[in-house]
């Protein structure tokens, strides 16, 4: 375990075999499963996300930053593999890209945790008092399920105004 963080062996390019090694594979699929994850959010999240917008808000802007790591990687790790050019060839940036996924992944989980709730308060007060404001607007409904005319002075002011249908 010693050999992968070995600081001689860090800036080092990679030799054929130790291209395709097991660490290696594993960063492959993690990041290419984390890459298509991230753009099926970022480009069709699922209905119920879609439905709610700072949820929608909250997953396209961390979707997109997972898309943005997990694309470096791979093009990282490409260049390893492909060993062209020699300076982005080297182990360290691998584990650079994989420190930035664990970073950003524990951001996101601070922000679900510390600050997300927050907002989602604010918003679901924000949409009482406009639902409330809403109610209050609308005029009152007659017997015979016909909006009450306005008074005269109301409708002088609306020809008045220029609006139409209010």
């Amino acid at each position: 375990m010693g050999e992968y963080f070995d600081p001689r062996k860090l800036t080092q390019v990679p030799f054929q075999d130790e291209i395709i090694g097991p660490l290696s594979i594993i960063f492959l699929i993690v990041f290419s499963a984390g890459f298509v994850a991230a753009l099926a959010l970022a480009l069709r999240p699922p209905a119920r996300i879609k439905a709610h917008p700072l949820y929608l808000r909250l997953v396209q802007r961390f979707a997109n930053a997972f898309a943005w790591v997990f694309g470096i990687g791979l093009v990282l790790f490409g260049f390893r593999a492909l060993g062209v050019p020699q300076f982005l060839a080297i182990r360290l940036w691998l584990y650079l890209a994989t420190l930035a996924a664990l970073a950003l992944a524990v951001y996101v989980f601070y922000y679900w945790r510390a600050r997300f709730p927050a907002q989602l308060e604010a918003y679901n007060a924000q949409q009482l008092k406009r639902q409330y404001q809403q109610a209050r607007r609308r005029r009152p409904v007659g017997p015979d399920g016909v909006e009450a005319p306005r008074s005269a002075r109301a409708e002088k002011r609306r020809q008045r105004t220029g609006a139409r249908g209010r």
